[in-house]
This record gives C-alpha cells, structure tokens and sequence, in this order.
C-alpha cells in the first residue's frame, strides 16, 4: 500500500491534439512517469485516494475538441422559446421562475406526470413526486445540486434488495488497464460496448 512520500509510478493517457470529427486511438498515446505522493500543507484533514476505476462516457468527445469562436451563429432565446421553438416541445416552463412548481406541474399535467428524467433533484424532484400518477417512471441520471447526494445512500438501500432477486438488472463492459482506455473509448462510438464502458485502472490489494 502506497504511503505519503512515496514515488510510485504513475501512467497517463495524454490527447496529442484537439480533435476533428470522431477521436481515433491514434489521438492519444499512454506517458509513464513517477510522482510523489503528498497532501496540501495547509489541509490537516485531507486524505489521499487511489483510482481503481475509469468510466468511458460519450461527452469526453466534447472535451477533446478545440473551441473556436464563430463556429456557427448561436441560438440564444429565453429557456422557455428554446425547447418550444427550437426543439418542439408543446408546453414548457422556466422552474426558476415558478413561484409554485407544484402548481405549475399541475397545470401542463393535468393527469398526472407518466415519466420524469430526474437529474436535479431537491425542490423539483419533490413537487414531481406528488404529482407522479400510479405506475409513472422516473429514470434516475444524477442529483445536480450537493443538496441531494446525502439521498444516494437512502436510494441505493432501496434498489440493492431488488438487484440481488434480479428485478433489476445491469450490464457493464469491462476492459483491464489504463492502455485500454483508448480503445474502450473509442469503441462507444461504433458501438462496440455492451453495457456501461469501465477501465479497471488497477485490481484492488
């Protein structure tokens, strides 16, 4: 086990230039090196941490492309006229500037919400809840505010029973070391992975 102080080596996948079009393997090339394990001086409750795990996602596409002004006219309406007139949704609303999101749910879902993609979480996540009809779904992405990760636990002791009787069920795609990250990658754009894409960076001690 790694202690502070210590020199260990240390791999990095580094982008060789920003990229145009779809990233390939050649993009990236995997350095080696040594660092020394320290903490900040001026934390005495800090602690050091060790990456077992990477996760491949689609939107590191975006941040390995370069940003150049004038790339195309921006769009730029209020919130409400961007996914009315832009995207074509029926109805839409600003939650910012609802006084009474219970109420404003109740007024375009009149029946009641049948699905809800949560990714906010605290005042939004609770008036949807009560307005969610029998048998609704709700596909949980993510909480976006620090306010709700203190539900995880509380969510994960709810889904947990239901994963081990097999009611729920997952699929991972798992390739060993970090220099394969390149190509796990790269393969999410051509569809090669089944399930969510994960780099074991090293095997737990």
């Amino acid at each position: 086990m790694a202690v502070v102080g210590e020199e260990v080596s240390n791999k990095q996948i580094i982008l060789k230039e920003y990229v145009s079009g779809f990233p390939k393997e050649s993009d990236m090339v995997m350095k080696t090196g040594t660092i020394r394990l320290k903490l900040p001086e001026d934390s005495k409750n800090a602690i050091l941490v060790k990456n077992l795990y990477l996760s491949c996602d689609p939107y590191m596409r975006s941040r390995m492309r370069k940003s150049e002004e004038n790339y195309v006219e921006p769009f730029t309406p209020g919130s409400v006229d961007l996914l009315k007139n832009k995207f074509g949704f029926d109805e839409a609303f600003n939650y910012k500037e609802e006084k009474d999101l219970e109420a404003a749910l109740k007024r375009y879902f009149s029946s009641g919400i049948n699905i809800y993609f949560e990714n906010v979480g605290v005042k939004m996540l609770d008036a949807v809840l009560v307005n969610m009809r029998l048998h609704g779904c709700i596909a949980v992405c993510g909480f976006l505010v620090f306010d709700c990760y203190h539900l995880y636990p509380k969510f994960l002791e709810m889904i947990l029973p239901h994963i081990k009787e097999g009611k729920i069920t997952y699929v991972e795609d798992v390739v060993e070391g970090l220099e394969s990250a390149p190509a796990a990658l790269i393969g999410l754009f051509s569809g090669r992975n089944v399930g969510k894409q994960v780099v074991v960076v090293v095997a737990r001690e």
